[in-house]
């Protein structure tokens, strides 16, 4: 440990040899003054430092006799602060989520695909009428998917701060199936046409699509990426409930905004209004940047 002196008392009002106490006095002051340190949770360690203070006359004929002064100088260690991290926010008391979970679990994926940070419930009863259906995101709007359970996936924190994902890139989202779902997420990319799966077969281009486009697509509104085209219904049977639920699933995804191109529905929709948010003629994304599009939430939805 070293004790720092301040210059004031190595100045020329303390000329050495000192003819008095006045140095040693003010050090006394300096050792009793409190240390200040901010406040911290984490637990802290005491340390005792024995400091000992000799001062010697300048000859044997001073006046000055042999003296020491020990002190106990009691310092507390302060720990590193954390790194600040996302808060979780999660519905622990929610049925919906706890069945949406119990169907992720069904499937027998790997536990380290996901992370509950980003766990969030849209059902009625965790997220009320009364909030807003469109919300700031990034930027870009982005529409609530009400009605859906989101299970949070695990997403690399070195590209996240690179690319300073939650500020800048937009929500969107993605309609699959299970099998291309697994795919993308244990490849850490998504799948264009043409790409092989994880359980061997060969991903094609959805109906409505001009052929020959190796696009990836997503859409700003869940009503859009969950059409039966996009996501198809499972069944599946909860042995907590014991009910048989059709089940869909879509990802939910952040994605750069200058990568990626807009057009209008490939459905067939014609007239009818797929989105009260979003019109027709802006509801679908496409873009062949794998990177730009980056999943954090499985969205689960049970009826």
């Amino acid at each position: 440990m070293y004790i720092a002196i301040p210059d004031s008392f190595m100045s020329a009002d303390y000329p050495a040899p000192m003819q008095d106490d006045t140095f040693i006095n003010g050090l006394n002051s300096l050792i009793n003054t409190p240390i200040v340190s901010y406040e911290s949770s984490e637990p802290t360690s005491t340390i005792t430092i024995p400091v000992t203070i000799k001062h010697e006359p300048p000859d044997t004929a001073s006046s000055y006799s042999d003296t020491s002064n020990e002190y106990d100088i009691q310092m507390k260690t302060i720990p590193a602060k954390p790194k600040p991290k996302r808060k979780a926010i999660n519905n622990y008391n929610c049925d919906y989520l706890k069945l949406a979970k119990e169907f992720i679990s069904s499937l027998d994926w790997n536990d380290k695909l996901f992370d509950s940070t980003f766990d969030k419930c849209y059902c009625p009863k965790c997220y009320s009428t009364k909030l807003p259906d469109v919300t700031q995101a990034g930027e870009g709007e982005y529409v609530i998917p009400r009605e859906w359970a989101r299970i949070g996936l695990r997403v690399d924190e070195a590209f996240q701060e690179e690319q300073d994902i939650w500020n800048r890139w937009i929500v969107t989202f993605h309609g699959t199936t299970i099998i291309a779902a697994k795919s993308i997420l244990s490849h850490r990319h998504f799948c264009l046409p043409g790409d092989t799966l994880i359980d061997g077969s060969v991903l094609g281009i959805r109906k409505g699509h001009i052929p020959g486009k190796q696009q990836i697509y997503t859409s700003p509104t869940i009503a859009y990426s969950s059409l039966p085209g996009y996501s198809p219904k499972y069944e599946y049977y909860s042995t907590k409930t014991r009910r048989i639920y059709d089940v869909q699933i879509v990802l939910q995804c952040r994605q750069k905004l200058d990568a990626l191109g807009i057009q209008g529905e490939t459905v067939g929709a014609g007239s009818k209004r797929l989105c009260q948010f979003i019109p027709n003629d802006r509801i679908e994304y496409f873009t062949k940047a794998r990177a730009a599009l980056v999943p954090y939430g499985l969205l689960v939805r049970l009826v």
